[in-house]
């Protein structure tokens, strides 16, 4: 997620990947809760597209976050660490989660509009 901070939110990236740190390990590395790569992507559309008032119309930011939690899931099987981690960790998988890093990475880049533009938001 640093690499799509860098180049879609360049002014607060480094706010958002500091925020994003307790996802880590799906929750504090218990792997019991939701993907740390997928929380870090939902927290940088939420700085792109969200609201700061709870009168603003967020249905554009609540829209690609839906999308991104239907592509996630059906890239890697689940939302959750647990199952992600463990087929990361198989004796057939990469043995790390640098793969569903660069993964997710790559798909939220195409999710975002205007994304393959650096420091286009």
């Amino acid at each position: 997620m640093l690499a799509v901070g860098e180049r879609v939110a360049p002014s607060s990236y480094s706010a958002v990947l500091r925020a994003a740190n307790g996802f880590r390990g799906g929750v504090a590395s218990t792997r019991e809760e939701l993907c740390g790569a997928l929380a870090a992507g939902i927290m940088l559309i939420g700085l792109l597209y969200g609201r700061d008032d709870v009168s603003q119309d967020d249905s554009y930011g609540k829209a690609i976050t839906a999308r991104w939690l239907e592509e996630f899931s059906e890239q890697f099987g689940s939302t959750r660490c647990r199952p992600i981690y463990e087929r990361m960790h198989s004796p057939e998988g990469p043995g790390s989660c640098a793969l569903v890093a660069r993964e997710t990475s790559l798909l939220l880049l195409r999710l975002l509009p205007g994304a393959d533009q650096a420091g286009s938001r």
